[in-house]
């Protein structure tokens, strides 16, 4: 806290100011946050758990996670091998046209070359195809053809004046590469993010046979069935987001545990007040709030991790498949990369399971529309964001605010048209649906209206809106769960030492654990 500051002039430096001033931005970054910094504190837990030797009762996964970090840290081996697997990758791949030696492959065609891409190397170029859940119908997995990255951030960056720099950046890194690969010096578009926030618009189911017809200049039938375990038809179905043209041209749950109980009560209590918010909320017809009362009443919480993850043949099975070799980092790399692809698209047809996810480590949470599911992983139910020892109500405004987020989430302008099973289906009333997104267009218009100085460009209000929403939304949930609290349990001091009302408290705390 800087107290020299009136918090009704400027909140942020009241709560902040001194954090900032004793945590300036690393050179090896462009930020720090308090999320970056329990980050960074989780990742050095993990390297103490990798640097420990296998033991006979470790299953093969864990065995594997142990051996691909001491290949990475192995300098002498990574020196002595060289760039010879991207050599061999590129080979493999029929080449690269800037590298002298280059000789167009004989029916190579792009079918086939983004085929190899997306089948060895998990890479989506030109077209990014995944299996993912039918948002229609959430009990089964489907492919689904989605516009590609771009490299840079997004789209902007190739259009905009002030992305020059970058730009011109990132082309001298390309170069770099490929001169480093033996090319000469000499040899050496997209749709905007805010259009693809309309889960109905993105939303196009058709068969392949369709797709065809729509692009005639790339052959999907043959490009699937390059790496697809099973045959793919012209009548298989797939939904593309958005239309777009080809244009060829590129210990750990051990510790969580005990804390696993006290989080996941603290997510029924913010949905049971989320609930009661829904009931009061008057600018919804009576039909809408009795469909997303039972919306939000269905929503399925994990907390910490999922229980499959204790089930060690399970576990051992996942990875069997995935060679590691401790002294080959690059090509252990690789192999991971097919591994990834393989899973993803071994999953076709099949059933959708809730309980299947893997981001236990990170630091943050998620809300997934098409299982209507909530995430809150073990990597965040740690510092500063949860303490098992502190009181309850300081917890609300840390972990609560970002259960609370994801609650809101959703309910927000892409989430909200996801039913209670995770299908999308558009359960609004006509005119409820009208008052949301005149309501949405106040955020818009506000968040739109401010400036980020240092680059001299306004936020993209439209853009952000889903996590505006959220945020707004899941303060004043969190907010009104931390008062009912207060009411069940007796009006006791928090922290006597500080003269402050519960409710500054709750935002001050609020404050410090989002600081940037």
């Amino acid at each position: 806290m800087n107290q020299s500051v009136d918090p009704c002039d400027d909140f942020y430096q009241f709560a902040c100011g001194n954090w900032l001033n004793e945590h300036p931005i690393p050179e090896n970054s462009y930020r720090v946050s308090s999320l970056q910094i329990a980050s960074d504190q989780l990742n050095e837990r993990l390297i103490r758990i990798f640097e420990e030797d296998n033991s006979e009762a470790e299953n093969g996964g864990i065995k594997k996670a142990k051996n691909f970090y001491k290949s990475c840290l192995n300098l002498k081996k990574i020196d002595e091998i060289g760039d010879r697997p991207i050599r061999f990758a590129i080979k493999r791949l029929g080449g690269w046209p800037v590298m002298s030696s280059f000789r167009f492959p004989l029916g190579l065609s792009l079918e086939r070359l983004l085929a190899k891409l997306r089948s060895i190397y998990n890479m989506n170029i030109i077209i990014d195809e995944a299996v993912l859940t039918d948002d229609r119908n959430s009990s089964i997995n489907i492919i689904k053809f989605d516009k590609p990255d771009l490299c840079l951030p997004s789209r902007d960056y190739f259009l905009i004046e002030s992305g020059k720099a970058i730009r011109d950046a990132y082309l001298e890194m390309m170069i770099k590469v490929a001169v480093s690969m033996g090319a000469s010096r000499k040899k050496a578009i997209s749709i905007p993010g805010a259009d693809l926030r309309d889960p109905l618009v993105n939303y196009n189911k058709m068969t392949l046979h369709e797709l065809q017809q729509i692009v005639r200049n790339f052959n999907f039938k043959l490009y699937l069935n390059l790496f697809m375990p099973k045959y793919i038809t012209k009548s298989e179905k797939v939904i593309i987001v958005k239309f777009y043209r080809i244009t060829p041209s590129g210990d750990l749950c051990n510790r969580v545990c005990p804390k696993w109980i006290r989080v996941s009560k603290l997510v029924d209590t913010l949905l049971d007040t989320f609930v009661n918010m829904l009931t009061n909320l008057h600018w919804m017809n009576d039909e809408t709030r009795a469909r997303a009362i039972d919306k939000a009443k269905n929503i399925d919480k994990q907390v910490a991790y999922p229980t499959i993850m204790t089930n060690e043949e399970y576990i051992e099975n996942q990875y069997a498949q995935l060679e590691i070799d401790k002294n080959e980092f690059l090509q252990s790399y690789l192999n991971i990369l097919k591994f990834r692809a393989k899973q993803n698209y071994d999953k076709i047809n099949e059933l959708v399971f809730k309980d299947r996810w893997t981001q236990v480590r990170i630091v943050n949470a998620f809300y997934d529309e098409s299982k209507n599911q909530i995430v809150i992983p073990a990597g965040i139910i740690e510092a500063p964001f949860f303490n098992h020892n502190a009181p309850m109500e300081l917890n609300f405004s840390r972990i609560g605010m970002v259960i609370g987020h994801e609650i809101i989430h959703s309910f927000d302008d892409q989430r909200r048209l996801y039913d209670k099973h995770g299908n999308l289906n558009d359960w609004w009333e006509n005119k409820t649906s009208e008052r949301f997104d005149q309501k949405a267009q106040c955020v818009i218009d506000q968040y739109s209206s401010y400036t980020i100085d240092s680059i001299r460009m306004n936020v993209d209000g439209k853009l952000t809106l889903s996590e505006n929403i959220a945020d707004n939304g899941g303060i004043k949930a969190t907010n009104k769960a931390s008062k009912q609290y207060k009411m069940n349990e007796g009006s006791k001091k928090i922290l006597p030492y500080l003269n402050m009302t519960q409710e500054q408290l709750f935002f001050l705390n609020f404050a410090q654990v989002r600081r940037f």
